[in-house]
């Protein structure tokens, strides 16, 4: 018993002043695998630091044997919820719509009370406490279902608006599955991506053929240069293979020779 801890303890000299926080952090605390038995005697022994509940508890017909829910209820007759003081709703609106769950968390436990608890479960639980504590519209809980991961937002309701159904469902989100739903929509993700970058190769490779198009075709061509013959008459054989056969006999005409006299 001394491994669970209550959010917020029962004070021991004004049980009134958060004796619905301490309920609210109790409730946090549990998991479907308690019986209502389980429930009462958890509730019992934290009482004992207090006198005047501990008599109480005594003082109620079969408390053990009670349904948790008629238990508590006879809780918050004794003790009624106290208006939320300190925040206003403005405030408060801010505050659990920035208590996020991080994608990272989906598909992950973790411990409590050496159990393994699923991560989405913890966050839900505290998310509600708080909502409660502060008296806020169920209308709300449709809002913090909005800015939940998508993999965890699709398998719940399209439309939440008591805080307890928010709380519900989350609970009844499996692990495994919502594993499975994280690991399709990172699948998913990552084909949309490759279609993105093969559709931007696309766009590339159709404006540079664009581009190519509007060249003239005299200039979409870069000549390679080429070095000039060498058209040296020393080498007839040479001259002859680079100026064609015309070239060749207007040599032979004009070769000075040994037989040529100037008169």
């Amino acid at each position: 018993m001394a491994a669970l801890v209550p959010v917020t303890k029962f004070s021991r000299d004004k049980p009134t002043k958060d004796a619905h926080a301490f309920m609210l952090g109790l409730e946090a605390n549990f998991d479907d695998t308690l019986s209502d038995k389980r429930k009462a005697i958890i509730l019992e022994a934290l009482l004992t630091t207090n006198l005047l509940a501990a008599t109480w508890f005594k003082g109620v017909p079969n408390a053990t044997e009670a349904t948790w829910d008629d238990l508590k209820k006879a809780f918050k007759l004794k003790w009624p919820k106290k208006p939320a003081q300190g925040i206003s709703v403005t405030e408060a609106v801010n505050t659990l719509k920035n208590q996020r769950l991080a994608s990272t968390c989906l598909g992950t436990y973790e411990t409590m009370h050496n159990q393994d608890v699923p991560a989405h479960t913890i966050w839900g639980r505290a998310i509600v406490a708080d909502a409660k504590k502060w008296n806020m519209p169920g209308i709300i809980a449709n809002d913090i279902r909005a800015a939940l991961p998508e993999a965890l937002k699709g398998m719940l309701s399209t439309v939440i608006t008591e805080w307890d159904n928010l709380l519900t469902e989350l609970e009844k989100v499996l692990v495994p599955a919502l594993k499975e739903k994280v690991q399709e929509k990172n699948l998913h993700e990552q084909r949309m991506a490759d279609i993105e970058r093969r559709l931007g190769k696309s766009r590339i490779s159709e404006s540079q053929s664009e581009s190519y198009a509007t060249i003239p075709y005299t200039q979409r061509f870069t000549p390679s240069p080429r070095p000039m013959p060498n058209l040296v008459m020393e080498d007839p054989p040479a001259t002859a293979a680079l100026l064609g056969g015309i070239q060749l006999q207007w040599w032979h005409e004009h070769r000075p020779g040994p037989y040529h006299h100037h008169t």
